[in-house]
């Protein structure tokens, strides 16, 4: 029980790393740490879901609905950024649109 609960706290925390990065658009070291994300989510996926007591099942619930409003709010910030790059690199494959 405790290592599936640690990789979802870890899944949490580092979602919440994550969006800290990206709210004060240091892209470059979210593009790093996001690396790190996909080890921890392999992590969790390794571990089985054990019986859960109600405080535990409440604990679980309360760290995926936080992973995923993380998760949106990440998408949120990174989405128009993207969108940015995605511009520069088709400026810069196609010298015609300059």
């Amino acid at each position: 029980m405790a290592a599936y609960l640690d990789s979802l706290r870890a899944l949490a925390g580092h979602a919440e790393r994550l969006l800290s990065l990206a709210q004060g658009g240091q892209w470059e070291a979210l593009a790093e740490e996001s690396s790190r994300h996909q080890l921890l989510f392999e992590a969790f996926a390794q571990t089985s879901p054990p019986a859960l007591d109600a405080a535990e099942r409440a604990e679980a619930k309360s760290l995926l609905a936080a992973t995923l409003d993380r998760h949106a709010a990440l998408s949120g910030h990174a989405g128009p950024w993207l969108a940015d790059v995605g511009r520069l690199l088709e400026t810069l494959s196609n010298p015609a649109a300059r």
